[in-house]
């Protein structure tokens, strides 16, 4: 798996500290642009696992999000689809997974 999957987010536009389950693509995670707290409302969210390789001692997975989002009140809902590549060590037994990496589709 190389490093470069594509369009990555910017770090602003994806809050590093943010876990994976509680802040899904896109999602109403708050983040501050321009002074203003910013929140996206999630319309729907569709998860797949897309693929799941071992590499090393790294089980990475791939899961696919799509679905609508609306980034203002009363604004039409926008389709996005994203790929987010999470891996973890498998030979430490309490190991976290972390984000690798975000692809647009």
């Amino acid at each position: 798996m190389s490093s470069g999957h594509g369009a990555a987010r910017t770090a602003s536009a994806y809050p590093r500290f943010c876990w994976l389950w509680r802040c899904m693509p896109r999602s109403a995670c708050k983040f501050r642009s321009a002074g203003k707290p910013n929140k996206t409302e999630m319309v729907t969210l569709n998860a797949d696992i897309a693929d799941v390789i071992t590499d090393g001692d790294l089980a990475i997975a791939s899961v696919r999000f799509s679905g609508l989002t609306r980034e203002e009140a009363n604004a039409p809902a926008e389709s996005f689809s994203e790929i987010w590549h999470i891996q973890k060590s498998e030979s430490q037994p309490k190991a976290a997974w972390f984000i690798a990496g975000i692809q647009q589709v």
